[in-house]
């Protein structure tokens, strides 16, 4: 009979060399599958309402590949309420065409869609707003329509940048460390967990 006997480690016990060569082979434990992710969209989910984009779905793909990116679909866009949140966020925009469309918006008299292109990317740019009203010019058209997508487009922009954040941060050193150390994982010598 032969006996084999093995060291066992908690992390911070590992060689330099080790403790890299676990934080590498485990730097996705927490990303990989949707749990770090969901509440965030869900918060984001309701912030676009608040701003008029009702019963949103939010995609994205990421975070290192060219096509990387957030955008949303909307299944009802209330003009009105987004025109409002646009205010809210840069009043320099408000002149005497937005208040038209402020106004024909409050009275239904205008609608609106995000409609996708036919890209197989998610990014932002792979959806756009469009406009239709009886009560617009195809020039007015046009302009209310650069309007709301300049504000389609810094939510996209705020929903990705934050869900890059989060994926930084559960994918840093700093956050696996802490929990090799407070779970007391155990590892081999090379820093592979047992």
């Amino acid at each position: 009979m032969r006996e084999i006997v093995t060291k066992i480690y908690r992390f911070e016990e590992l060689s330099e060399k080790a403790q890299s060569h676990a934080l590498e082979k485990y730097r996705d434990i927490f990303v990989s599958d949707s749990f770090w992710y969901e509440d965030l969209l869900e918060e984001y989910k309701a912030c676009l309402e608040k701003c008029g984009f009702y019963d949103a779905e939010i995609l994205f793909s990421g975070f290192f590949s060219q096509g990387d990116g957030a955008c949303f679909d909307a299944q009802h866009i209330d003009v009105a309420e987004v025109l409002n949140a646009i205010i809210m966020t840069d009043r320099a925009c408000i002149d005497r065409e937005f208040i038209r469309f402020y106004t024909l918006a409050n009275h239904d008299a205008i609608e609106c869609d995000i409609l996708q292109t036919t890209s197989r990317y998610v990014h932002a740019y792979t959806r756009y707003i469009g406009a239709d009203s009886p009560f617009l010019t195809e020039m007015e058209t046009k302009r209310l329509e650069e309007i709301i997508e300049n504000f389609r487009l810094n939510l996209c922009y705020t929903i990705y940048n934050r869900l890059e954040a989060e994926y930084q941060y559960q994918t840093s050193d700093e956050v696996l460390r802490e929990f090799f150390i407070e779970t007391e994982c155990e590892f081999y010598e090379n820093g592979k967990m047992v």
